[in-house]
């Protein structure tokens, strides 16, 4: 009997039939995760894809150090998808914040104040400024040489009289004599004086006498002069009260004619 023959034909091949897959490898913020797919039809065959990474994202922050008047702060971000992850950014420092400022020390005219500004962000911030003294004023009085004080401008402080000075000295300007003569009188004695024409300064140069050059009123008869007896006249000295009695001479009784011839009679009567 003959041995049977054989043919063989070529059978196609399956293909792979890949199942829905597994991730093998999670992906992370910053790397790719990895699915892997395996053939229903061989389990030893298998294929990989790339999950994209997932990307940081972060939440709204969070601030970890207070910005200060002088240095910067931080905010710190956490990632969502890992807490492990964080940034930060930085917070800039806020700068001073100053107030009006308020006298800590009123400013005298010896010594300077102090006005101390604090910030309103940071009450243990503080700086100072200088208030100037208070200045001195004073009145200015030019004060004239005399004949024996100096001149000199006074200048009055109106604040504190200690402060008070004087400079621009001059000279004294010396008496200015001139010779004045007081005439003697029949009352009162004369003299002759040097006298300052500026200060009336007096310096006696010598004495005058009194006169005896009265000077006489009309006189006041006090006594009439009769025929027979003597008047009197009184006169007075305008000056000094003396008085001096003058004789009036008895009046002579007058002879005239009469008619008769020889014949005479006194007084002029007929």
């Amino acid at each position: 009997m003959a041995a049977p023959k054989q043919k063989t034909e070529s059978v196609a091949a399956l293909g792979h039939d890949w199942d829905d897959g597994v991730v093998t490898t999670k992906p992370t913020c910053e790397a790719d995760g990895v699915k892997t797919y395996t053939c229903k039809n061989d389990g030893s065959h298998t294929k990989t894809e790339s999950i994209p990474a997932l990307g940081h994202d972060w939440n709204d922050g969070e601030v970890t150090t207070p910005a200060t008047c002088e240095t910067d702060g931080v905010k710190t971000y956490t990632c969502k998808n890992d807490a492990s992850h964080t940034k930060t950014e930085t917070i800039a420092k806020l700068g001073h914040k100053w107030d009006a400022g308020k006298v800590t020390k009123e400013p005298t005219y010896d010594s300077d104040g102090t006005m101390t500004f604090t910030c309103q962000n940071d009450k243990t911030h503080t700086y100072t400024e200088t208030i100037p003294a208070k200045k001195y004023t004073f009145t200015v009085t030019v004060v004239d040489p005399t004949c024996t004080e100096q001149g000199y401008t006074l200048h009055t402080c109106n604040q504190n009289a200690e402060k008070s000075y004087k400079d621009n000295y001059t000279d004294a300007l010396g008496h200015d004599y001139k010779e004045v003569i007081t005439p003697a009188t029949c009352k009162d004695a004369g003299k002759v004086e040097n006298v300052c024409q500026r200060c009336n300064d007096t310096k006696l140069v010598k004495e005058l006498p009194v006169t005896e050059d009265h000077q006489w009123n009309d006189g006041v008869v006090t006594k009439a002069a009769t025929c027979t007896e003597a008047g009197e006249k009184l006169y007075t000295c305008t000056v000094c009260n003396k008085t001096k009695a003058e004789t009036i001479e008895a009046t002579r009784p007058r002879l005239e004619r009469d008619h008769h011839p020889g014949h005479l009679r006194q007084g002029g009567q007929r």
